[in-house]
C-alpha cells in the first residue's frame, strides 16, 4: 500500500482507536481510519476540509464544532 504523505507544516490529527478525533471534545470520524493521520486544511472562514492524503472525507465547521458530511 502506498504511504500517505502530507506537506511539511500541515495541520494533522491522529484518528483514535474508536475512529474519533479530539476536537474540543471527541468527534466520530471513521473506525476504518483508526491510528491514521488526517489533515485539516482551511478552505473558507471557519471551515476546514478533512483529508486523508488527497481524499476529501468531510468538512469541519470550527464555529459549530461539528463535522459536515459529504453526500
Amino acid at each position: 500500500m502506498p504511504e500517505v504523505g502530507y506537506p511539511e507544516g500541515a495541520k494533522l490529527y491522529k484518528v483514535g482507536e474508536k475512529g474519533d478525533l479530539r476536537l474540543n471534545g471527541r468527534t466520530f470520524l471513521s473506525a476504518a481510519l483508526r491510528g491514521e493521520y488526517v489533515r485539516f486544511l482551511e478552505v473558507d472562514d471557519g471551515i476546514d476540509v478533512i483529508l486523508f492524503d488527497r481524499l476529501i472525507l468531510a468538512y469541519y465547521d470550527r464555529a459549530e464544532k461539528r463535522i459536515i458530511r459529504i453526500d
